[in-house]
């Protein structure tokens, strides 16, 4: 389940789960039409696609938050930043367990922008620091270490963003 705040993300799940929100569901539907016009149904956007695969960046920063729950990240939250700056539009921010489970974060986010044919811009860190950083674009992935996310805090840095908590 996904659940779109606006504000802080200070107790965010506390919030999210106040509002009713228990079972998994999509936050985005989105529809391919046969002349390569997606619309994003819940905001009602139009985005001309490149082929059949072209995603905007909300969608781009949905899948990210999925892959980073398929390989059991903790505490997913995707910030969308468009308002507040110009480097990017979302950061999807995620915590892996140990240095293996951040690398093994980050190579399926690699494989899955590859199967999307999404450039990756490169990366900044390594597992064993306790924090990698994707750059996709206009998303920008953050896989922290527990101690390194409780440390940098990015959600109360950016705590101006609209946020996306998703509830596992």
């Amino acid at each position: 389940m996904c659940v779109a705040l606006k504000g802080g993300a200070q107790s965010l799940a506390t919030r999210a789960l106040s509002h009713g929100n228990s079972a998994a569901d999509s936050c985005y539907t989105v529809r391919v039409s046969a002349k390569g016009i997606r619309r994003d149904i819940s905001r009602g956007r139009r985005v001309k696609a490149k082929g059949a695969f072209r995603l905007d960046s909300s969608q781009l920063a949905r899948i990210i938050a999925e892959v980073a729950i398929d390989k059991k990240a903790a505490d997913v939250v995707t910030l969308d930043i468009r308002e507040l700056s110009v480097i990017a539009d979302y950061f999807v921010v995620c915590t892996g367990a140990n240095a293996r489970q951040i690398q093994a974060i980050a190579d399926a986010i690699k494989e899955k922008l590859d199967d999307l044919d999404t450039p990756s811009r490169g990366y900044e860190g390594g597992a064993n620091s306790g924090w990698m950083l994707l750059d996709c674009g206009d998303v920008i992935v953050h896989i922290f270490g527990p101690m390194e996310r409780e440390f940098y805090s990015l959600e109360r840095l950016w705590s101006g963003a609209p946020a996306i908590v998703y509830m596992q």
